[in-house]
Order: C-alpha cells, then sequence, then structure tokens
C-alpha cells in the first residue's frame, strides 16, 4: 500500500493520481476534514478561509483537471489587487501603476530603476549574493526602500540578506522599463505576475475544492488521523489512536522539519538538517464586518511599519456569497518568527487600530465575526541552512522510498497550483518504475495461443492495477521484493519468488517454464529462483545495469559481482543499446554470443502525427517563437542544470528563444534555483509530467538532451519522428541514434557551451541537419509489436535449443 501523510490538496492530488491508477492507498489527515490550511469554515452567514488562498493556474492539463472537479462552480476573476503606501491606494504591482505618489518620488524610482539596467549592461550581471541584493538589481533604491524591503521584511520576519532568492522567479514580477514609464503616466498594467488572473468558487470558500476532491476518493480517506511516527526500517507508520499501517511507498505533504522529527532510522546528519529548517508563521484574522468603510480590490498589500499587518483581504469582494448584504468578510495577515509566542488578544486590538487607520473600520462599523486563525508553518524561509538540508533529507528520504511532495512536503514556496500538480508528480515516482511499461506490454501483446502469461512483481504501483487488467495473465505480488539493498528482505522475496515459481511449473504439466527478468536487483533475485525452480529458460533485459562509475569502489565491484554470477545462470541477454552490450561484456557479465539486441519499442505512429499547433497551444506558446525542448526526468544522470545553462547561453544570443522542460524529480528546486540565477523569467516553461507527448515534441524546433549517461532514451527517436532534430550528449545509446551532422549534433557530455552553439546555429538557420534522414529504419527498429515478435522468436530458439523440438523461431 502507498501511504499518503496529509490531505490538503497536494495529498488530495497525489490521492486522485493514485485512484486514477487503480493503485492501493490510503490519505491520511489529521484534521477532521480535508484540505489541511485550504479549508473553509461559516459563521453568522460569512464565509471564511483559513487565510486568502487564490487559484491561479498556469498550466493549461492543470488547468482541465482542476475545474473539471465535479460539484465546484468557479468564478474566473481578473486580479484586483492593491498597494497602501504612502497613504495612497494605488494598483499592483507597485512599480508599474507609479501614478498619483508625489512627482519627484516617481522620477527616483524610475531614476534609480533605470540606473541598475545601465550598471548591468555596463558591467554584466553577478548573480547577486542574497534577496536584499536582488531586490536592489530589479527594482532600484527607491523602490526597494519605499516598498520591497519593508513589505518584505513584514513577511519574512528575518534580515533579507539572510535570505536567498531562488523562489523570486515565478512569484515577483520584474517589469519592462516601458511598463514602468506607462503606469507613471497613469497606464493600466494588466497581466503582470503569476496571479494576474485567478479562480475561485461561487459559494463556499477555498475549502469547497478540497471538499470535492475528498470526496471522490471516498474511504481511501482517512481524517483525524495524524501520523505520529515513521519507521523507516520496516515501513511502518504509527497513526494517533496506536494503528500501525504498513506501507511499500510513502508520500508526505506534512512539514519536512516535522517529518524529519518523528522518523526513525534517519541518519544523525538529516536529523540535524530537519532541525535546522527554519520559518515564519502567520495570525489570520477572519473578520465579519457590517457598514464597512474603504473594502476595495481583492486584497491589499501593506508595507507600512505604523500598520502591524503586511496584507488585509477582502473575501467578500471575491465571491459576494462570502457575507451578507452591506458587509464584508475580510482576512488580515500578520507574520512572526516560528518560535514567537503570540498574545492573540493583544494582536486583535492592534489590527484593529490598523483597520481604522487604514479606513477599513468606521465609527459605524460594526465587527459581528471574530475568528483568529494560526498558520504554522506558513512561509518557509529560504535561508542559507535550507538548500543543503533539503536536499539532504530529500536524498535520504528518497532512498528509503519516501517522496516529498507539495508547499511543506519539500520545503519550498508553492502556490495552490505547483502543489497539487507536485502531488501527481509524487504519486507516479511512488508508483511507476522504468522498465514496467514495456514489460506490461509485452504480457498484453504475447500470443496467447503459445504463451500462458505469469507476472511476479514487488507489490503497491500501478503496476497492480493495469497487470491486473491483462485477460488471462496471473499475477502474483511478493510484500518484500523492494527497490533497496535489504538481506534480508531480499532474502524472503527469493523464497517467495522460488515458491511461486515451482508452483507455476507443477501447474504447467510439462509445459516449457521461460522466465524473463527485468532491471538489477529483480533480475538477480529472479534468476535464481528461476534456477532452484528449474526453469526451462532464463533470460534476462538489461534497461541500464545498476552500477556505474559515481559509485564507491567497494559497492560498484559488489554489484558488478553479482551480475557476473547471475549470468551464469542466463541462457540469453535482451539488451536495448550496442553500448549497454559493450559495457557488459567488458565487464564480464555479458557472453557476445548470448546477447540480443531488441530496441526498447514505442507506438511508432503516434509520434508521426502529433500537432505543432495543438503542442504550442497547450504549453501557451506564440507560434513563431523559437523553442528549445526536453523531456526527461530531473535527476543527475539528465543533467538537468546543464539545460539551463545552455539556456542562459542560447538566450544571450536569441533574446527570442523559449525553454520548455517536460518532466520532474528530484532536482526539480535545483532547477528553478538557476533559472532564476539565470534570469530566464518566463521564457523558460516548466511542464512537469504530460501526457501529449507527441504533440508536445513537434512544437519544439530542436530537442536538447543533455544527459551524462543513458541506457537508451526512447525520446531522441520520437524526436526524429517528430521531425524534431535532435541536440544532445555523446552517451551511451544516443550515439546509435544520433548521426552527428545529419539529423542532429553530438557534443560531450558537460560541454554546455558547444551545446549552446550548435542550439544557437539551428535556431538561427546557420546550421540544417534532416530529423527524418533515418525514418524508415527508426519505424522498423522501435515498432513495439516488433520487439513482442522479437522476444517470442528468442524464447523459441532457447527451447529449440535445448531439445524442445515443437518450438522452433518462427
Amino acid at each position: 500500500m502507498i501511504l499518503v501523510l496529509g490531505g490538503g490538496l497536494t495529498g488530495l492530488s497525489a490521492g486522485m493520481a493514485l485512484e486514477a491508477a487503480g493503485a492501493d492507498y490510503l490519505v491520511l489527515e489529521r484534521e477532521d476534514e480535508p484540505g489541511g490550511l485550504c479549508r473553509s469554515f461559516s459563521a453568522g452567514g460569512y464565509t471564511f478561509d483559513m487565510s486568502g488562498h487564490f487559484l491561479h493556474l498556469s498550466d493549461p492539463a492543470a488547468n482541465r483537471w482542476i475545474l473539471d472537479t465535479p460539484g465546484v462552480p468557479w468564478l474566473n476573476l481578473e486580479r484586483d489587487a492593491r498597494v497602501w503606501l504612502r497613504e495612497k491606494l494605488t494598483s499592483y504591482p507597485f512599480q508599474v501603476h507609479l501614478k498619483g505618489h508625489d512627482p519627484s518620488f516617481v522620477t527616483r524610482c524610475l531614476s534609480d530603476f533605470a540606473k541598475e539596467r545601465i550598471r548591468a549592461a555596463v558591467s554584466g550581471e553577478r548573480p547577486p549574493a542574497h534577496f536584499a541584493e536582488w531586490l536592489q538589481r530589479m527594482f532600484g533604491e527607491t523602490m526597494c526602500r519605499a516598498f520591497f524591503f519593508p513589505y518584505n521584511r513584514k513577511m519574512w520576519r528575518t534580515p533579507l540578506s539572510r535570505l536567498g532568492y531562488e523562489w523570486t522567479g515565478w512569484s515577483v514580477p520584474v517589469p519592462r522599463f516601458d511598463d514602468l514609464l506607462d503606469g507613471a503616466s497613469g497606464g493600466i498594467r494588466r497581466g503582470i505576475g503569476y496571479n494576474a488572473g485567478f479562480f475561485y468558487p461561487e459559494r463556499g470558500g477555498i475549502g469547497v475544492l478540497a471538499r470535492a476532491m475528498g470526496r471522490r476518493l471516498g474511504r481511501r480517506l482517512r481524517t483525524g488521523a495524524d501520523a505520529v511516527g515513521v519507521d523507516l526500517r520496516s515501513k511502518v507508520v504509527h497513526v494517533s489512536g496506536g494503528d500501525k499501517l504498513p506501507y511499500t511507498g510513502l508520500i508526505s505533504t506534512i512539514p519536512l522539519p516535522r517529518l524529519a522529527a518523528v522518523s526513525e532510522g534517519l541518519s544523525a546528519s538529516a536529523s540535524r538538517a530537519g532541525g535546522a529548517l527554519s520559518w515564519v508563521k502567520v495570525l489570520a484574522l477572519n473578520i465579519g464586518i457590517r457598514a464597512p468603510g474603504r473594502t476595495q480590490g481583492h486584497w491589499v498589500y501593506v508595507p507600512g511599519r505604523e500598520y502591524p499587518f503586511f496584507r488585509v483581504g477582502f473575501l467578500s469582494n471575491v465571491a459576494g456569497s462570502a457575507a451578507p448584504g452591506g458587509c464584508a468578510s475580510i482576512f488580515v495577515e500578520k507574520s512572526f518568527p516560528a518560535n514567537a509566542r503570540v498574545n492573540v488578544d493583544r494582536e486583535v486590538g492592534l489590527a484593529l487600530r490598523g483597520l481604522k487607520k487604514m479606513g477599513v473600520l468606521l465609527k459605524a462599523s460594526r465587527i459581528e465575526e471574530l475568528h483568529p486563525v494560526m498558520l504554522d508553518p506558513a512561509y518557509v524561509h529560504f535561508d542559507g541552512d535550507r538548500g543543503k538540508a533539503v536536499a539532504l533529507l530529500a536524498r535520504e528520504f528518497r532512498r528509503r522510498g519516501v517522496f516529498l511532495a507539495g508547499r511543506y512536503g519539500a520545503w519550498d514556496y508553492y502556490g495552490m497550483e505547483k502543489s497539487m500538480t507536485d502531488g501527481l508528480r509524487a504519486a507516479r515516482e511512488a508508483a511507476w518504475g522504468g522498465a514496467q511499461e514495456n514489460t506490461l506490454f509485452t504480457l498484453e501483446s504475447l500470443d496467447p495461443r503459445k504463451f500462458d502469461r505469469v507476472l511476479i512483481a514487488g507489490k503497491g504501483g500501478m503496476l497492480d492495477a493495469r497487470a491486473s487488467r491483462i485477460s488471462g495473465c496471473r499475477f502474483h505480488t511478493v510484500d518484500s521484493l523492494v527497490r533497496e539493498i535489504r538481506p534480508a528482505s531480499d532474502a524472503r522475496a527469493f523464497v517467495s519468488m522460488e515458491r511461486l515459481l515451482k508452483e507455476e511449473k507443477r501447474r504447467a504439466g510439462g509445459i516449457p517454464l521461460v522466465v524473463h527478468t527485468h532491471s538489477s536487483k529483480a533480475g538477480i533475485l529472479g534468476r535464481a529462483a528461476a534456477r532452484r525452480a528449474g526453469a526451462d529458460a532464463i533470460i534476462h533485459s538489461i534497461h541500464g545495469f545498476g552500477f556505474n562509475e559515481r559509485q564507491p569502489a567497494p559497492l560498484r565491484s559488489l554489484l558488478v559481482g553479482l551480475e557476473r554470477m547471475a549470468s551464469r545462470w542466463t541462457d540469453a541477454f535482451v539488451a536495448v543499446s550496442e553500448e549497454n552490450i559493450r559495457l557488459g561484456v567488458r565487464e564480464g557479465i555479458l557472453p557476445r554470443e548470448k546477447t540480443r539486441l531488441i530496441r526498447s519499442g514505442f507506438d511508432t505512429a503516434r509520434f508521426l502525427s502529433g500537432s505543432r499547433e495543438k503542442g504550442r497551444r497547450l504549453l501557451g506558446l506564440p507560434p513563431d517563437a523559437p523553442v528549445v525542448g526536453t523531456i526527461a526526468v530531473f535527476k543527475p544522470q539528465k543533467a538537468p542544470l546543464d539545460f539551463i545553462e545552455v539556456a542562459r547561453r542560447v538566450r544571450e544570443r536569441i533574446p527570442e528563444a523559449r525553454f520548455v522542460m517536460v518532466g520532474d524529480g528530484e532536482l526539480r528546486k535545483e532547477v528553478e534555483r538557476a533559472a532564476a540565477k539565470a534570469f530566464l523569467g518566463d521564457r523558460l516553461i516548466l511542464a512537469g509530467w504530460r501526457e501529449e507527448i507527441p504533440d508536445l515534441l513537434r512544437a519544439f524546433d530542436v530537442f536538447l538532451l543533455t544527459s551524462r549517461w543513458e541506457g537508451l532514451p526512447k525520446v531522441v527517436p520520437q524526436s526524429l519522428l517528430s521531425g524534431v532534430p535532435v541536440v544532445a550528449t555523446a552517451v551511451d545509446g544516443t550515439r546509435e541514434i544520433v548521426d552527428d551532422g545529419v539529423d542532429g549534433f553530438l557534443l560531450p557530455p558537460g560541454d554546455v557551451v558547444g551545446l549552446a552553439r550548435r542550439v544557437s546555429d539551428l535556431l538561427a538557420g546557420n546550421a540544417s541537419v534532416d530529423p527524418f534522414f533515418k525514418r524508415e529504419r527508426l519505424i522498423k527498429e522501435f515498432d513495439q509489436d516488433e520487439m513482442v515478435r522479437a522476444q517470442e522468436r528468442l524464447y523459441a530458439e532457447i527451447l529449440s535449443r535445448k531439445g524442445r523440438a515443437e518450438w522452433r523461431p518462427s
């Protein structure tokens, strides 16, 4: 079973993804209803959220599945946010709506903004040292002193020189100079910033969305269940009330410091890292007011020191149903350091005086409802300890089968949309593995007249649901078969597989037993069990080896030795690339004469019929923009940070270029930080995992793959079949698909200068290649039906060679 800790929007999204896949899962939420901090409540005719939560959507795929949630009628609104500065109420963003302020102040704002642009042009861009310096460079001294410094100090409650700025790429709009000039003369600048438009339920508050998602999960959502302990060794979650729930995979959306504190089996360094994380909490005052005063807009940013809060929101201006006629439902937010002791009564008094000073409360106003709510944690501190601490915790938890997701689980600055799509990403990673797709397709496509199909696998993922639906296939799960090396579990898995294979051999009654294994560890255990069970033929598919040059020498030697041992029990090997064969032969694992090259197939027809227009529409790309894209998991093997560096260099030569990264993974946050430092802004689209790959590939002008090592990435032939030239690193199987200078370009791994030069040449028309050069060969070589037929011929060949005359290759 996959357990999901936390029933907020991230955990509910993960649950919906697992539900759609038919996985065995359970979502645990400690409150009595789902939603986490995105809950709502009603009192006295007013509706209140825990605080202001507005749904800003930028991903078309997320837009569809979120807005189609049954039972949630949506309002589609254009943002009306304001700034209360120097006793004037102006539109947000402040920097592009300077009209109305003192002319000398406006002049200084424009002058300082221009100075920073001139300095950058003359001296070049050196990465800022911290958040305060980033603000100074982006907006200039006058705007920083008036708005950006005081507002952010009130919100973050720590010196801005202690904070990083990697989170700013999506959340802090940096305008062009002509935007400032237009705004200074009174023009209204619409559409600037990530929250220019948003969605909100017509009635019931944002909690309506969480409740609707919870209803779809049904009994798979368990409320009032707090995870008070996680035993990482035995894979058991201890729940309030005494329950112990075993798991095969764990998705955590609860605050990362709390997860670290309740987890048994963490290393001392990881425990210290959890204790080093810091944050602010927010006291949100939800107030129902009859006969209010100034309540313009949806929300107002308040930087002034004389006001105790940093934001005031008017929920009844967002949805009229949130308050009775002549009344207003508002929220007021004030931050505190995580360890601060808060006198709520005192803070209520200070807030009410501030609202009177702003004119929100008048003498005639009457407060009918007042509900303080503490959000703890509220905002993650991007301080010096965070980056290394989060990376260490993510690595250790991931190694133990725990996937971190969402604003608090991943300990990041996510909006609602990103938190929800991150839940989908975590569900995918927790439940799906690399070799599974082709394994399942083979089982579905083997000739049922010749083969009685059986699948033995570990338990707890999307594999379970799809495999159980294969007609005529017997599916056995082995709970002790896990990814990690665990001697005790591995021994139990071996015994279980041996018993199952012996039962299948007895059941066959003289029909030959052919065992075909996949993946490194399962392949070793499975082949050992097949040998003991008396299998008639043993085949192993190599999708890449479990060892590499980056591992410690003793571990690498152990893994190579185990592969060599298992090789003696193997009748034939299937490899997806010649490079895998060369490596296996060099390491003494693969006898060349026993190894067959059978490409990892796919539905080639889909990639011949993708739509460029649809792909660009899905990504929100202009039809004529030059686009460089990649499709890859964000992990060290794929070197996504090299993609960002190439993008930075290409943009210097071709400013109008756009960049798209389809995928996600453990390096997501490092990618976001690198993109912010490279000032890519809206030129980079992080699209997450998507299903419309043929259309997205056609949207690219160049496909860029920066991998440090590979087996054979199917996306390379898919790109060529889509008519998109490839620029890639010359690693492993990629060299077997791309002919340098013919249908693409190959450069050494890590050569970002060379990769950027080749990409720029293609975009600028200074180089040309023909992606369709070997189209017919690729169609034949990667046809998934031919992949299955080739495996069938291999099975027959082995059996025939062993004297089973009735089995001859056809």
